[in-house]
């Protein structure tokens, strides 16, 4: 169901009925960028830290546009589940924020229109700058002193507050001055009473009470507000596809300002949402669930493997509900990147995957109960993948919002080359490095610092890459098997280009893991699996070859430049 500034007065009592009785809410949003550089990019030499750091920047710069709910509520009366499936249209109009040139593309390409976007967008504010007040007229503070002691307080403030709700020519706010906590408590309770949440009410700490009247445009703001709150405050689990950026955007936007550290912003997310799962994390890291998606992880991608078996069931895990579109016409709309379709999408996607494991651990396809992480049925296969988003390009599987991440497995067949100077070409790296490492690698380059790693390493292959020397050092020791190079290159292999060679450094994982994991790396030694690396003087007793070799390049097999593979240091 499409919701956006025409419906959603008339809609959101239905919308808070949905969330309030859900037993899981799928959701998705859509927002105006996802990053401030195309080229900007998660990658393995990254801690968890630094990456939220990118995350949060982003959160805070641009705004979301479509906010997709999908309710998964159990019907009563059949056990069954039945979804609703919302597209809540979202445009702030007093706001200023980044909109990405890609993304603009991208979610035109979607279907998106603009047009309606900003005419029919829903005005939204941050919780962290409430309260907002759009005032109509100059404000004429109205303070009414009250006597608590005397009996007529009830009938008078009401007889005042009723007053100034029938005359919209007064003041846009009113000021109930209490002499104490008690007082102002109960002023707040007969104005609640007169008011109902027609109203803001603020409370300052010398107890007076502010009434502020609700322009049209700010009350939608709250009831967005309101929405989220329902699912926070009733500790309704949550669905998401990939969600940390998702569930940064909604903190920022709906609750308040996210805080500056990953470890802060885990408290903050496991409070407001003590139960999430990521379908995502679930397909790739399930051992049963992931042998079915090995190839791809896409939304796209985990729905249509749920149209096949094993995950197709005699009888439906769910149908939606009868005041929306029937669920045949709705997926094959096939309407990706539109927030209330993807919502959708992930909501079906968990309900599959988990309607195939508790067929498979009870061996009962009914009755099917709710997907309730503290249901005493729900598998234990999948109560272990809540609260852990997964992590793309990382050393780190996943963040644990409930506690504590696993140490680093040591990859000993992983290096970092560090620091890179800018006007350093990649090409003379491969060709410094190939020399004297005997199997294939790539390299990963990032800003100052690239990630190497072995291909398929065997444990010598490991051993056989050089710590503790430069560059510079490995070229000049070996710079007289290379002159076909050194042509090649031309004037870029001069002696400053040597002298830079020299400053950039061979690091192993144990030294490197400081770098992504500090704690760990503060609390353990150096992980290098009991293997010793090779040092400098390793290396040149490896390249001390025989000055006939020199002058025969056709018996060289282990490479162009005649350097065979470097032997284990003996310790």
């Amino acid at each position: 169901m499409d919701i956006d500034n025409t419906n959603f007065k008339s809609q959101f009592g239905f919308i808070a009925e949905s969330l309030k009785s859900a037993s899981f809410i799928a959701l998705d949003l859509e927002m105006t960028g996802v990053s401030f550089n195309s080229n900007q990019k998660p990658h393995y030499l990254q801690s968890l830290q630094e990456r939220y750091a990118e995350q949060k920047e982003v959160a805070e710069n641009f705004l979301p546009i479509q906010l997709g709910l999908c309710p998964f509520i159990q019907d009563p009366e059949s056990n069954n589940l039945i979804a609703r499936p919302f597209n809540i249209l979202l445009y702030p109009k007093e706001r200023s924020f980044y909109f990405d040139s890609g993304s603009a593309s991208f979610l035109r390409k979607n279907g998106l229109s603009f047009d309606q976007w900003i005419d029919k967008g829903i005005d939204f504010s941050p919780f962290a700058s409430e309260p907002v007040v759009v005032q109509k007229n100059p404000l004429e503070e109205i303070t009414h002193q009250l006597d608590i002691y005397n009996t007529e307080f009830r009938k008078n403030l009401i007889s005042i507050l009723e007053n100034w709700k029938s005359e919209p020519t007064q003041a846009d706010k009113i000021n109930i001055k209490a002499g104490n906590k008690y007082t102002s408590k109960l002023g707040l309770n007969i104005a609640k009473e007169v008011f109902g949440d027609t109203v803001d009410y603020i409370t300052f700490p010398d107890g007076t009470i502010q009434i502020v009247r609700q322009p049209t445009d700010q009350s939608v703001s709250l009831d967005i507000f309101t929405l989220m709150q329902i699912i926070s405050e009733h500790k309704i689990p949550i669905i998401g596809h990939h969600m940390q950026l998702d569930l940064s955007f909604l903190l920022h936007h709906f609750y308040g300002s996210i805080p500056d550290t990953i470890e802060e912003w885990k408290q903050l997310v496991n409070q407001t949402f003590p139960n999430v799962i990521d379908t995502r994390y679930f397909a790739s890291q399930h051992p049963i669930i992931s042998k079915f998606f090995s190839n791809s992880l896409s939304l796209e991608v985990l729905m249509k493997g749920i149209q096949a078996q094993p995950f197709l069931f005699d009888t439906p895990p769910f149908t939606i509900d009868s005041k929306f579109p029937d669920e045949t016409s709705f997926i094959n709309s096939n309407i990706f990147h539109n927030a209330g379709y993807d919502a959708f999408c992930t909501g079906k996607v968990f309900v599959h995957f988990y309607r195939y494991l508790y067929n498979r651990e009870f061996n009962s396809s009914i009755p099917l109960p709710s997907p309730d992480i503290k249901n005493e049925y729900i598998p234990k296969t999948i109560a272990q993948y809540f609260n852990k988003l997964p992590q793309v390009w990382s050393y780190f599987p996943y963040v644990m919002l409930d506690g504590v991440e696993p140490t680093l497995t040591p990859q000993p067949h992983h290096f970092l080359i560090y620091p890179i100077p800018l006007n350093i070409e990649y090409v003379d790296l491969k060709s410094i490095l190939s020399p004297i490492i005997p199997t294939h690698f790539s390299l990963q380059p990032n800003g100052d610092q690239s990630l190497l790693k072995l291909t398929n390493p065997k444990t010598e292959d490991c051993q056989s890459v050089p710590t503790n020397i430069t560059l510079g050092e490995i070229w000049e020791l070996n710079s007289k098997f290379k002159p076909k190079l050194v042509s090649k290159s031309g004037e870029r292999w001069d002696d400053e280009y040597i002298e830079m060679l020299k400053t950039i450094k061979i690091h192993s994982w144990g030294e490197f893991c400081h770098i992504i994991q500090p704690e760990q790396a503060e609390s353990e030694a150096p992980l290098t699996n009991g293997e010793e690396f090779l040092d400098a003087s390793a290396v040149k007793r490896q390249l001390s070859i025989d000055e006939t070799d020199t002058n025969d390049s056709t018996t060289h097999s282990q490479s162009e430049f005649g350097v065979p593979p470097p032997k284990k240091v003996q310790t």
